[in-house]
C-alpha cells in the first residue's frame, strides 16, 4: 500500500462526483467507485493494488493503473499547490501585500481628498469666471462704448491669467509637498531601521556595561577585603613584634640571673676548693707531726 498520510488535505470534497472529470470512466461506478472518498481507506489515498484488491479491478493493458496514476498525480498536484498557498512565505507576503494595500488604499483616500479639494477650487474658480462672464454681460448692456467694453474684458483675462497662474503654482506646490512626504517617508523608514540597529547595539552594550560594573564592584570588595587582612595581618605582626621584644628583654633579663647565679656558684666552689685545699695542708702537716 502507497501511504500519503503527509499528504491528508482539509477541506477536500471526498463525496464529489469522480465523473464529472473525463478521465475516468462509467466500468468505475460499476464497480462501486462513486465519489473520491472511495479512493481512500482510513483517510489514506490507496494504490493501485489496493484499489484493486477491494473492488475486484480487472487489469486490461495497464488502463486502471494508468487512471489511477492520473489520478495520484491531480492529488499530488492540487497537495503540492495547497503547500504553496499555505507556506509561511507565502503567508507572511500575503500580510505584507495585506499591509501594503492598506498604505495604498490609505494613500487613495488621502490623494482622493486632495483631488475633492482641487475639484472644490476649480468649481469656485468656474464659478468666479462665471460671475465675470455675467458682470462682462451686463457692463456690455449698460455701458454703450465698445472700447470700454473691451477695456474690461482684457481686465478680466489678466485676472483670469493671474486665477490660473496661481491655480498652476498651488498644483506645483502640491506636487512638490507629495514629493518631499515620499522623500521623508523613507527617510522615516531608514531612521527606523537604524532606530532598531541602535538600539540592539545600545542593549549589547548596556548589557556590557552590567557586566564590566558587576566585575568593578566585585574587584572593589576584594580589594576591601584584602585591605581588612592586610590590616589584620599588620596588627598580628605588631603584636608579635611587641610580644617577641618583651619575651627578648625577660630573656635577656633571666640569662644576666642565670649568668650571676653562675658566677656566684663559681665564685663560691672556688672558695669552697681553696678552703678544702688549706683544710688538706693543715690536715698533712697535722699528720706529719
Amino acid at each position: 500500500m502507497v501511504y500519503w498520510k503527509e499528504w491528508k488535505i482539509k477541506g477536500v470534497n471526498t463525496v464529489g462526483d469522480l465523473y464529472e472529470n473525463e478521465i475516468f470512466m462509467k466500468e468505475w461506478k460499476i464497480k462501486g467507485v462513486n465519489t473520491v472518498g472511495d479512493l481512500y481507506e482510513n483517510e489514506i489515498f490507496m494504490s493501485y493494488v489496493d484499489l484493486q484488491r477491494k473492488y475486484n479491478f480487472v487489469d486490461k493493458g495497464n488502463f486502471w493503473k494508468r487512471e489511477l496514476n492520473q489520478l495520484q498525480h491531480d492529488h499530488n498536484t492540487l497537495v503540492t499547490n495547497l503547500a504553496l498557498v499555505t507556506s509561511s512565505q507565502r503567508v507572511q507576503k500575503d500580510i505584507n501585500d495585506s499591509a501594503l494595500i492598506r498604505t495604498l488604499i490609505q494613500s487613495k483616500e488621502e490623494y482622493d481628498c486632495l483631488a475633492e479639494q482641487e475639484k472644490n477650487l476649480i468649481a469656485r474658480l468656474d464659478a468666479q469666471i462665471k460671475e465675470q462672464e455675467e458682470k462682462i454681460i451686463k457692463l456690455k448692456m449698460s455701458v454703450g462704448g465698445i472700447g470700454k467694453v473691451q477695456q474690461r474684458r482684457r481686465h478680466l483675462q489678466k485676472q483670469i491669467q493671474t486665477l490660473e497662474n496661481q491655480l498652476n503654482l498651488a498644483t506645483v506646490k502640491f506636487n512638490s509637498i507629495l514629493a518631499e512626504n515620499c522623500k521623508l517617508r523613507e527617510e522615516m523608514n531608514s531612521l527606523r531601521a537604524n532606530k532598531e540597529i541602535y538600539t540592539k547595539l545600545y542593549n549589547k552594550l548596556s548589557a556590557k556595561l552590567q557586566g564590566q560594573k558587576k566585575i568593578m564592584r566585585d574587584i572593589v570588595e576584594d580589594s576591601i577585603q584584602a585591605y581588612d587582612q592586610r590590616m589584620e595581618a599588620e596588627s598580628r605582626i605588631n603584636a608579635v613584634k611587641e610580644k617577641s621584644a618583651k619575651d627578648f628583654l625577660l630573656y635577656n633579663t633571666e640569662i644576666k640571673e642565670l649568668m650571676r647565679i653562675i658566677d656566684h656558684e663559681t665564685k663560691l666552689k672556688e672558695f669552697m676548693l681553696i678552703k678544702f685545699r688549706q683544710f688538706s695542708k693543715e690536715g698533712r702537716l697535722f699528720h706529719s707531726l
